[in-house]
């Protein structure tokens, strides 16, 4: 395997197992601290690097396919049903919610959710992303990408979120939908539409949070969210 050994396992005291899949410009440092939370709780939680992430070449990030990241998903939720998990919950932040929401249409998981997710077409906000990048460019010492690059990257990845849209009401599995209302990098209502969008699903749980911004996980409401999670992963799992 290749990324998938590059993970943070918090091994809990039962059987079940919650995957949770960072965004774009993340990695799982991101959802650390969400992660151990729910670890508090008895789950085993799984926080994997997507491929091309973790790394000191900008190409990395933008020359992998979504399809990669899939099949790195795929490879780890068949590991964790190797290692006896019958339980397997994927939640994800932003690009992560993306994955884990294709992978709830994939994969016989007992439960699936999305963190600021930009899911359908026009929710991505491509400027203020494009400053982010660069800020994670920067930050991380990477070499500049071109400005076309990036955006051709961001509209391959709402391509591949748009393609899942028509197998949304395939979805009936619990599914958690967290928005933040100051959320400037998609748009924030959209989590309304995606729910709407989830035409089959009678076990939707949907939590607004008016002052969290994008990285809700570091947000003012992040132990509101935690507990949240928990309660939703309680009672489905």
């Amino acid at each position: 395997m290749t990324n998938v050994d590059q993970l943070v396992k918090l091994k809990g005291t039962n059987q079940k197992a919650v995957i949770l899949i960072h965004g774009f410009t993340g990695t799982p440092s991101t959802l650390k601290s969400l992660g151990s939370t729910i670890n508090r709780a008895g789950y085993t939680v799984y926080l994997p690097l997507l491929k091309g992430h973790g790394t000191s070449v900008t190409s990395d990030l933008l020359d992998v396919e979504p399809s990669q990241w899939v099949e790195q998903l795929k490879e780890l939720y068949e590991e964790l049903s190797r290692e006896g998990f019958t339980e397997i919950a994927m939640l994800g932040l932003s690009l992560g919610g993306i994955l884990a929401t294709k992978m709830a249409t994939l994969l016989p998981l007992k439960a699936s959710g999305v963190m600021c997710s930009p899911i359908l077409k026009g929710a991505m906000n491509s400027e203020k992303l494009l400053q982010e990048f660069n800020r994670y460019v920067l930050a991380n010492q990477m070499e500049p990408a071109a400005k076309e690059h990036i955006l051709a990257r961001f509209d391959e990845i709402e391509t591949f979120a748009s393609e899942i849209k028509p197998q949304l009401a395939s979805i009936e599995q619990p599914f958690l939908i967290v928005q933040g209302g100051a959320d400037d990098f998609i748009l924030p209502d959209q989590a309304y539409d995606f729910a709407d969008a989830m035409t089959n699903n009678q076990q939707i749980t949907f939590k607004w949070y008016p002052n969290s911004p994008h990285i809700i996980t570091f947000g003012p409401d992040r132990n509101e969210l935690g507990q949240d999670i928990i309660n939703f992963l309680n009672n489905h799992l």
